[in-house]
């Protein structure tokens, strides 16, 4: 995990390290894992983005859909100050971060920071003790009920999809396409 700098776009990013920065630029920009077209007749179409990460997905979206309004939730509290940065550095607009996991309420929960990209709520891997911090919650289906209509759910938020799946089940119509990373957890 070796921080560094490069341009993006010709903008200046931080990136955690290159191994994970190769693996997001191929899936995101090469693959266009992410890529769809709003079927909704909005001038802005909305994305929920959970897990953003230093922001890569964020700057996609935003270079094939301009317009769109963005909610981004990282949960590693390190990583969340570089996608803000990120974010400021090639002047985004229309963008609102939270540094709070996903879950299934909003009652706060141990979060183990791993210094790339995988860290994880700390029962996910009760073998690792270190680096633990408490870090706030948001539970996606109070989100997803403050909208009419939500373009695109993108969901990497590292072993806890399942959780928050099953309880934001009822509101899920709301939403046209759903990516979903899933982590098995073996326990």
């Amino acid at each position: 995990y070796t921080p560094f700098t490069l341009k993006f776009f010709g903008k200046n990013i931080s990136v955690l390290d290159s191994g994970s920065f190769l693996g997001v630029y191929q899936e995101i920009f090469v693959n266009e894992i992410y890529k769809f077209t709003p079927s909704s007749k909005k001038s802005k179409p909305i994305i929920i983005d959970c897990g953003s990460h230093i922001g890569v997905s964020i700057m996609y979206y935003k270079r094939y859909l301009p317009d769109s309004e963005i909610i981004s939730f990282e949960a590693d509290p390190d990583i969340y100050q570089v996608l803000k940065n990120n974010i400021e550095s090639v002047s985004l607009k229309d963008i609102q971060c939270h540094n709070k996991a996903v879950w299934d309420n909003n009652d706060g929960i141990q979060f183990t920071k791993e210094g790339g990209a995988s860290g994880t709520i700390s029962t996910f891997r009760p073998e690792t003790q270190d680096n633990i911090v408490v870090i706030p919650t948001v539970r996606l289906k109070n989100i997803l009920e403050e909208f009419e209509s939500i373009d695109f759910l993108k969901m990497d938020i590292e072993g806890a999809e399942v959780e928050v799946m099953r309880d934001c089940a009822n509101s899920l119509d709301k939403v046209e396409r759903i990516f979903i990373e899933y982590k098995k957890r073996i326990m």
